[in-house]
Formats: C-alpha cells, sequence, structure tokens
C-alpha cells in the first residue's frame, strides 16, 4: 500500500465504527479522571494537616499517584490494544461488539505490565543520567566565576536534548507495532518488542515518513481548527472582552466539537499504526518472510495481493472509489460464517484457509483403467 491508501483505509474503518473506538477510548479516560478527583480530595485534609503530615503526605501522594498512573496506562495499552483488533476485524468485514474486544483483550494488561515498569525505570534512570552530565556542567562552569562556562552548558544541554529526540523517535519507529502484536498476536511485551523492531529492520524510512507525514496532517489540522476556533470567538465577543450570552454559547459548541475531534484523532492514530502493520505484515509475507506463529496471515475472504496492492492487479485494487483495504462490499464475511479470533490458524498470503491440504504425493491415476486387463473378448 501506498501513503495515500494507508490513510484512506484508515478512514474508512474508522468511519464504519466511530462510536465503538470513541467508547473503547472513554473508558480509561474515565478511569484517569476518576482517579484525580480521588487523589485531589484526598490531598485537601493532608495539607491542611501541619506541615509535617503535609510533607508525609505528599510523599505518600507521590507514590499512590505513580501507581495510579500505571494503572491507567494499562488500561489505556489494553484500549488501544481493542483498537488494533476492531480494526482488524472491520478490514476482515467482521462485526465484533466491545464486549468481544475486552473479552480477546483480556491478557494484555497483565503481559504488557512488566515491560511498563522496565521503561518507566529506564526513563527515571536516562532522567537522573541527564540531570547529573547537566549538573556537573553547571557546577564546573560556576566554579570560574567569570560566566564563560554557560554558552558551554547550554550547548551541552542543546546537544543532549537533542540526542535523547533523536534516540526516541528511533525507538518509535522501531516499536511502532507494540500495541498491534499485543492485540493481534498474544505475545509478551518484550516478545512484541522483538516482533515489533524485527518487521520494522530495513523498513525504517518507509515507516518514519509515513508516520511523519501522519503526525504532520494531525498537527494541520488542529492548528486550523484552533485559528478557525479564536476567529469565530472573536467575531462572537465583537472583538472585545465582553462576550455575552451569544458568545457563551459559541464557546460552548466550539469547546464540544474539540472535545469531539480530540476523541477522534487517538482512534485514527492506533487505526493508521494497525493498517501500517497488517500493510506490513503482507510485504513480508510476500517476499517470503511470513506468516510468523500467531499473526494474522490474510483477511479472511479476500485477496491480500490486491487487497493489499501488491501482485498482478494491485495497481487497479484502489480504483473505483475502493481505495485501500477493507474494500468494503467485496466479499464480505458473515458474523455466523467468521471463525472466532485465534480458533484456526490463518493461511499464507494468496491461499484460502479454508481449501482442503494436499496430501502426500503418490502415484498418478491411471488415464483408462479399462484397459488395465487389455482388450475385452
Amino acid at each position: 500500500m501506498d501513503m495515500g491508501a494507508i490513510f484512506s483505509s484508515s478512514f474508512a474503518i474508522l468511519k464504519k465504527r466511530p462510536l465503538q473506538f470513541v467508547t473503547i477510548l472513554l473508558l480509561p479516560m474515565a478511569l484517569m479522571v476518576a482517579i484525580i478527583l480521588i487523589f485531589a480530595l484526598a490531598m485537601i485534609p493532608i495539607a491542611q494537616g501541619g506541615r509535617d503530615a503535609a510533607v508525609g503526605g505528599v510523599v505518600l501522594g507521590v507514590l499512590v499517584f505513580f501507581v495510579a498512573m500505571v494503572v491507567v496506562t494499562l488500561f489505556e495499552y489494553r484500549a488501544l490494544a481493542m483498537m488494533s483488533v476492531a480494526t482488524y476485524d472491520i478490514a476482515a468485514g467482521r462485526e465484533s461488539s466491545t464486549g468481544n474486544l475486552m473479552a480477546r483483550t483480556k491478557g494484555v494488561m497483565g503481559r504488557v505490565f512488566v515491560l511498563l515498569i522496565a521503561v518507566y525505570a529506564a526513563a527515571l534512570l536516562v532522567g537522573l543520567i541527564f540531570a547529573g552530565i547537566v549538573g556537573g556542567a553547571v557546577g564546573l562552569a560556576s566554579g570560574r566565576g567569570d560566566g564563560s562556562g554557560a554558552g558551554g552548558v547550554a550547548g551541552l544541554v542543546i546537544l543532549l536534548y537533542l540526542a535523547v529526540i533523536v534516540v526516541s523517535v528511533y525507538l518509535g519507529v522501531r516499536w511502532m507495532f507494540l500495541l498491534p502484536i499485543l492485540g493481534l498476536e498474544g505475545r509478551s511485551g518484550f516478545a512484541s518488542l522483538g516482533r515489533s523492531w524485527q518487521m520494522t529492520k530495513g523498513n525504517f524510512w518507509r515507516l518514519f515518513l509515513t508516520s511523519f507525514v501522519e503526525s504532520i496532517a494531525i498537527g494541520v489540522v488542529l492548528v486550523l481548527l484552533y485559528l478557525v476556533s479564536v476567529a469565530i470567538l472573536l467575531g462572537a465577543s465583537g472583538g472585545g472582552e465582553n462576550m455575552g450570552a451569544a458568545g457563551i454559547v459559541v464557546g460552548v459548541i466550539l469547546a464540544i466539537v474539540w472535545l469531539a475531534v480530540m476523541l477522534l484523532v487517538t482512534p485514527f492514530d492506533q487505526v493508521f499504526r494497525t493498517v501500517m502493520y497488517l500493510d506490513q505484515l503482507g510485504r513480508d509475507q510476500l517476499a517470503g518472510r511470513g506468516p510468523q506463529p500467531g499473526a494474522p496471515a490474510q483477511m479472511p475472504g479476500v485477496d491480500p495481493a490486491q487487497q493489499l496492492g501488491y501482485g498482478a492487479g494491485g495497481a487497479t485494487a484502489y480504483q473505483g472509489g475502493q481505495h485501500g483495504y477493507p474494500q468494503y462490499g467485496q466479499q464480505p464475511v458473515e458474523q455466523s460464517q467468521a471463525p472466532e479470533y485465534g480458533a484456526q490458524p490463518y493461511g499464507q498470503y494468496g491461499q484460502n484457509p479454508d481449501a482442503p491440504q494436499a496430501g502426500p504425493a503418490g502415484p498418478a491415476p491411471d488415464p483408462d483403467p479399462e484397459k488395465k486387463d487389455g482388450p475385452a473378448s
């Protein structure tokens, strides 16, 4: 699939079940809001109990808040994995409820827990190293007393910051398929990282460019929406500070629009990554590098070579108003006919998984068995 096909496929998938994707996203968001409210209410009596109680309460509160954020992140990962499974189902023409998606991803949080703790620990270690290097440089510069080292410290901070950005971008691309693999292949957290690293090997720049264009596109939409919102608010208030009743109504409407847009940005991003993952599966398998155990190898009821735009007829797979996959309306899989996720192995690309498998080769059949015993008397 080219970049345009990935974008159009992602839009088509999100447009198919937008409410389901938003509902999935709201689950961890509601949990996060509840935890923040409980934390804020619990801190009020601690803050009123004196200095010693406040210090101890703050330390305890930070620890509790950290644990709560880990829990929220685990639920968020599960929600994103559910979106990946939903994306696959829609691409396959398969119906699936939110409850069904939850049942099929119930082990995600346990599988990714150790990985998440390791990531937090690594981030803390990097932060401490960064702070130590900067602090040491500041100490050496201040020891001179003439301020000549300030420029060197600033340059060092900039270089370290740029290095962190470069490494983060590189790892982000190499591990970009973590959540689709967690949801669709059922691997552990570290095994999913390794699988993503394997899939992105030799494809870094193509995947980076596609992800970068998607990020720019989302940023442009948000900036344009912001500018339009500011212009509407200024028009409603007549350019003054007193907005009046009409300005307040307009502000509420714009807030609702912003909320709706933000609720769709995260699902679109996850759908986009999952479509890239499925596209990479097709590229790997058509190159003879798959399928991997547990990985979805083809869309049920469709021709993957044409669906992904590869092979004979691939160039026309996106014509006629059907760009990318899923090509809705082409050989849909009914709910009663669709196999349960993971119930049967998927076949190779271009191979029907339901077709009878060929047995061992044997002697060729006699083309004319009546002549076996010679001419009839």
